[in-house]
C-alpha cells in the first residue's frame, strides 16, 4: 500500500475501496456456490481496508487545523462510530422487511456511492518519492512509532478478538452483538470525549492515563481471566485503546503537517500492523491468559515513550 500510495497518490486507495469492496459485498453473498477460500477474502479486505487509512490520515492532516485538530478528529471518527452502531439496526429492519439479497445490494450502491464521490474530491498532495519497507526508528519520530506498534500490539483483541473471547464463553449469538454494540457506544463516547480534552489538556497527560488503565486492566484480564468481572475488564480495555487514538493522532500529525505526511503516515501504518501482526503470531503459540500479561507490562512500556514525545 505504501508503494502504491507513493505512484498513484493519496486518492488511490479511497477510490479502490470504493471499487473493491463492492466486488467483495457480492462475492460475499454468494460464498455457498463459489466456495473460495476465506483467508485469501480476509487478507484482500484487510489490505483495502489497511491501505485505506493510509489515505485518510493524510487527508486528515490536511484538511484540520493544529489549533483545533483533536475536536475536528472526533466529528470525522465520531461519525464512523456512529455508522458502525446504527448499521446492524438498519440492516436488521432490511432483512426482517425484505430479504438479506436487498441489504447486499443496499451495501453495494452504498459503498460505490463512496468510491464515486470521492473521484471529484480535491485530495492533491505532494509526495516525495521516498519508499521505505520499515518505518525508522532513528528518526524523531522514532517514539512516536514505538507508541503505535505498542497500541497496534493490542489491536487484534480491542478490534475483534474480545468478542470471540465472548462467544466462547456464552455461546449466545444475541449477547455477542450486544456487546458489540457496547464496545461500539464506548468508542463513541472515548473519541468524542478525547477530541474535546485534548485541545485544551496536556495530551501526553492524557495518553499516559489511558495507556496506564490499558495496561491495568490486560494484568487483570490475564490474572483473572474467567473471573464475573472478565465484561467490564473487556470494555474498559477498549475504551482506554480507542481513547488513546484522537491524542496519539494530534501530536503525530501536528508534527509532520510540513514534513513528507504521506511517507510518513504510510511508515506509521506499517508500525501499526507490525504491532498487530506479531499479536497474532502469539495468539497461534499462547493461550489468552498469557497473552494478556504480556501486553499489560508491554503496554506499560508507552508510559517512558509518551514523556519522550
Amino acid at each position: 500500500s505504501n508503494f502504491f500510495t507513493h505512484k498513484y497518490g493519496i486518492k488511490f486507495f479511497i477510490v479502490l475501496r470504493g471499487i473493491v469492496e463492492p466486488v467483495l459485498v457480492l462475492i460475499a453473498r454468494f460464498y455457498p456456490i463459489l466456495k473460495y477460500p476465506v483467508e485469501l477474502y480476509g487478507f484482500v479486505f484487510g489490505f483495502v481496508a489497511f491501505a485505506y487509512w493510509i489515505s485518510m490520515d493524510a487527508i486528515t492532516v490536511k484538511f484540520t487545523d493544529n489549533k483545533a485538530r483533536g475536536s475536528q478528529q472526533s466529528f470525522i471518527y465520531g461519525a464512523m462510530w456512529l455508522s458502525v452502531i446504527i448499521a446492524p439496526f438498519i440492516g436488521g429492519l432490511i432483512i426482517k422487511n425484505f430479504s438479506y439479497p436487498v441489504l447486499f445490494f443496499s451495501s453495494l450502491v452504498l459503498i460505490l456511492s463512496g468510491g464515486i464521490i470521492s473521484l471529484f474530491m480535491d485530495m492533491d498532495m505532494k509526495i516525495n518519492k521516498k519508499f521505505n519497507f520499515f518505518p525508522k526508528l532513528n528518526s524523531k519520530l522514532s517514539k512516536h512509532m514505538v507508541l503505535v506498534f505498542i497500541r497496534g500490539f493490542g489491536f487484534p483483541y480491542i478490534g475483534w478478538l474480545f468478542t470471540l473471547i465472548v462467544y466462547e464463553f456464552v455461546k449466545d449469538e444475541f449477547i455477542v452483538g450486544t456487546f458489540g454494540l457496547i464496545l461500539g457506544i464506548l468508542s463513541l463516547i472515548a473519541t468524542f470525549v478525547s477530541g474535546k480534552l485534548v485541545d485544551k489538556v496536556n495530551r501526553k497527560w492524557l495518553m499516559s492515563i489511558m495507556f496506564f488503565g490499558m495496561s491495568l486492566s490486560f494484568v487483570i484480564l490475564g490474572l483473572g481471566f474467567n473471573s464475573s468481572i472478565l465484561y467490564v475488564l473487556m470494555c474498559l480495555a477498549h475504551f482506554f485503546h480507542q481513547f488513546i487514538s484522537v491524542p496519539l493522532n494530534t501530536i503525530f500529525f501536528n508534527e509532520i503537517e510540513k514534513l513528507d505526511i504521506v511517507t510518513l503516515v504510510s511508515e506509521r501504518m506499517m508500525a501499526f500492523s507490525l504491532g498487530g501482526a506479531i499479536s497474532l503470531f502469539f495468539m497461534l503459540i499462547l493461550d489468552y491468559k498469557t497473552i494478556f500479561l504480556i501486553l499489560g507490562p508491554l503496554t506499560l512500556t508507552a508510559l517512558f515513550y509518551t514523556k519522550e514525545l
